[in-house]
């Protein structure tokens, strides 16, 4: 489907339905080039999937799904250069094998914009490529959250899952302190899964690869690979700042040459509470750079909002250059050299 970069392609609106329930939308096998939302409505240049009416029942949504798709090209005004989804789906939101290249964004979410209820909407992702998007605001490749109709300001899903993506040459231009995520930018009130997922080559202000946004309850990254990102503030690679939380883990990953023009080249993390817990586990962490604050491969301020000091374990993992502040840190079996 071509929109010929004047028109949006597709465009589903639930928004006056208030009797019915159980509505499973799916889309797929299908492709969508130079869609453009100009105007209003401004979002999903490609592909628009709205159903957030605050007077439509509770279950009024079961799945949304989008697979077997590709967009190239695409444009919008507002969110969500190819694809805008903001969908009450009590069983999940599902993005699975799709390609999206070229796309640009007005607002957040160069490629594609996803929210779900805020309290019970999973959301997840597979098998996607996202190349050389562009976002105005966040989430050069992806922006993924939540939202509430009775609740300002409730901008984070249940929870989200990204496996076996890649995000490469994507841009996040967004100069506010909220701004961020040149590969993804996500939000969750509770767990965060990334696995088997490569940022490369991506550019923000902060979190070059990945920016998680506060008040998440728990991060796994786990079998993934960040080199080449940039941010031109802290985290080169990822940045997750200002929670309070069970578990932030990082195992068996990759973070090499990334570069941050402040603090943590390779990943920035600021935490709070005795009872939440940094874990870095059997990665390569190496040759990063913090070209003009502290931790050229990892920072971690663990004490940032209530003063009560977070605990952080490093173990086993290969890695140069680190700052925990105030600290302490335990340190298990790390290695100082070049993996090479």
């Amino acid at each position: 489907l071509d929109g010929g970069s004047q028109l949006p392609i597709l465009r589903i609106d639930t928004t006056a339905v208030t009797t019915d329930d159980g509505v499973f939308v799916e889309v797929r096998n299908m492709t969508f080039w130079n869609g453009n939302a100009l105007g209003v409505p401004a979002d999903g240049g490609a592909l628009a999937i709205v159903m957030d009416d605050a007077n439509q029942p509770a279950v009024f949504a079961t799945i949304v799904a989008v697979t077997g798709s590709e967009f190239y090209d695409n444009a919008a005004d507002g969110n969500g250069g190819a694809v805008y989804i903001r969908s009450p789906a009590v069983e999940g939101i599902y993005l699975d094998d799709l390609t999206f290249d070229g796309n640009i964004a007005g607002g957040s979410g160069g490629a594609a914009y996803v929210e779900g209820r805020w309290v019970g909407t999973p959301l997840s992702f597979n098998n996607i490529d996202f190349f050389n998007n562009q976002a105005t605001s966040s989430g050069g490749g992806l922006y993924a959250g939540g939202f509430d109709v009775s609740t300002q300001g409730a901008d984070r899903a249940s929870s989200i899952t990204l496996n076996d993506i890649t995000f490469a040459n994507n841009q996040s231009h967004g100069t506010a302190a909220t701004d961020g995520g040149g590969g993804a930018d996500l939000g969750s009130s509770g767990s965060i899964w990334v696995t088997l997922t490569g940022f490369i080559d991506n550019q923000a202000l902060a979190g070059g690869g990945l920016r998680i946004r506060p008040d998440f309850a728990e991060v796994n990254i786990v079998n993934s690979g960040f080199t080449g990102n940039t941010a031109s503030e802290d985290g080169g690679a990822i940045w997750a700042s200002e929670s309070v939380f069970t578990f932030f883990t990082i195992t068996n990953n990759t973070i090499y040459a990334n570069t941050a023009t402040n603090r943590g080249g390779g990943a920035f993390i600021e935490f709070d509470n005795g009872t939440s817990f940094v874990d870095l586990y059997n990665n390569i962490v190496y040759a990063n750079t913090a070209q003009q604050g502290d931790g050229d491969d990892l920072y971690v301020n663990n004490a940032v909002i209530q003063d009560t000091i977070g605990q952080v374990t490093l173990s086993n993992n290969i890695i140069t250059d680190f700052t925990v502040t105030p600290g302490p840190v335990t340190q298990i079996d790390n290695i100082d050299q070049d993996p090479l």
